[in-house]
């Protein structure tokens, strides 16, 4: 007996969804003569892809008679009238906070727009980041059904809020704040360093650069995260005037001048200074008197002052170096230190003092004043003679020694 076998079909779907108002083309492929049934809104039976209207759910079958052998296989095609979409609700955020949207859908395809301001609009639940309040709509589609849905996010401004200016302030000063907020309530950080943090102007009195920020709320607007600003109050270190040290001179030979601690500077008086207004002024002073006194007044850049002064004793004579012949070291602040006076003098080589037994016993070079306090390693001499020697070169290049003995007095 021969067996004949049934004729192979192949479909190009098992299943599918359309909407009632879809047409959908069937597609199978295989040998002999071909008839679709049930013979129900569809196009052209006997066709390998005949096309398909139904309006409800429909199992179509395809049959293959190829010499008398038969063989059938069906499609599913599913209807809908109608596609199911909800969105969640309307919502409300803070301006540059988020919100994830959601909803659910039974169709095949959906989306959201306006899509700038969307993580991905093609996902049931994108991240929304709006700046400004808006309506989101959800697409949903299954054919030509189709649904949609609408998410109003709606942005509530945070208050604005202004600390104020930056500001510079001298060391150990105060300055008042000045902010400004459309807030309900705000608080001040730092508050201890604030005469009072409960109002918009206080007076900041900080003991070193600090900055303060400002929080400001207001909860009936619907948004209650605050919004911040901060001021700077910097403060600059302490302003230390230094004229120089007091110093002797010579008649009519001018000094250098040369004060520090900022960046203005104003001499007083101008008499005997080429220019009062400068760090380094030359004095060129007489005689008459004997005795004159500078005041300077140092500022930075922020009008921060000092004062300091510099006592100059003018001579008469000619370049010179005066040494005592005795000091009482008891630590009176009267002729406690041994040093020479130098008078018209630009280097120092050395001051020397030595003991009766030959012994060095104080050394230095420098013309700033210093001297011998009567103690060798920290031990205080006791009374008695000791030896002295000196040598300077003056502003001329002349060079002076001088030796001789100074009695220590206790």
């Amino acid at each position: 007996m021969t067996v004949i076998d049934k004729p192979p079909i192949l479909l190009a779907f098992r299943d599918t969804l359309i909407c009632n108002v879809d047409t959908v083309k069937l597609n199978a492929s295989g040998s002999g003569a071909i008839s679709w049934t049930p013979n129900y809104n569809i196009l052209n039976s006997t066709l390998m892809s005949p096309s398909v209207f139904p309006k409800t759910t429909t199992v179509y079958t395809v049959e293959f008679n190829e010499n008398g052998c038969r063989n059938t296989d069906s499609v599913r095609v599913r209807v809908v009238s109608s596609v199911n979409l909800t969105a969640s609700s309307d919502t409300a955020i803070c301006a540059n906070d988020r919100v994830q949207l959601s909803a659910n859908t039974d169709g095949l395809h959906y989306a959201w727009a306006p899509d700038p301001t969307l993580s991905n609009p093609n996902i049931l639940n994108p991240i929304a980041t709006p700046a400004v309040t808006t309506t989101y709509r959800i697409t949903s589609k299954t054919g030509g059904c189709t649904a949609t849905e609408n998410v109003v996010v709606t942005v509530i401004p945070k208050p604005i809020v202004n600390a104020g200016n930056d500001v510079d302030i001298c060391y150990n000063s105060t300055t008042q704040l000045n902010a400004q907020t459309n807030g309900t309530a705000f608080t001040w950080s730092n508050a201890s360093s604030l005469s009072d943090a409960s109002v918009l102007n206080p007076i900041a009195t900080p003991k070193a650069t600090t900055s303060y920020v400002l929080a400001a709320t207001d909860i009936s607007s619907g948004c209650p995260k605050p919004s911040y600003d901060t001021v700077t109050v910097t403060v600059l270190p302490k302003v230390n005037a230094f004229a120089g040290n007091d110093t002797v001179i010579i008649a009519n030979l001018p000094l250098q001048l040369k004060a520090t601690g900022g960046i203005n500077y104003q001499w007083s008086p101008a008499t005997g200074l080429n220019n009062p207004n400068i760090q380094g002024p030359i004095a060129l002073l007489d005689g008459n008197p004997e005795y004159v006194s500078y005041l300077v007044t140092v500022a930075d850049r922020a009008g921060c002052f000092d004062t300091a002064s510099i006592a100059i004793r003018v001579y008469k004579t000619g370049p010179e170096i005066f040494v005592p012949t005795g000091f009482t070291p008891n630590g009176d602040g009267r002729n406690d230190i041994f040093r020479p006076i130098y008078v018209g003098m630009k280097t120092i080589d050395y001051f020397q003092v030595y003991n009766r037994w030959g012994a060095l016993v104080y050394s230095n070079n420098k013309s700033d004043g210093s001297g011998w306090n009567g103690a060798v390693n920290g031990l205080n001499q006791n009374t008695g003679t000791f030896i002295w020697m000196v040598r300077a070169t003056d502003i001329i290049g002349n060079v002076h020694f001088k030796k001789g003995t100074v009695q220590l007095i206790r």
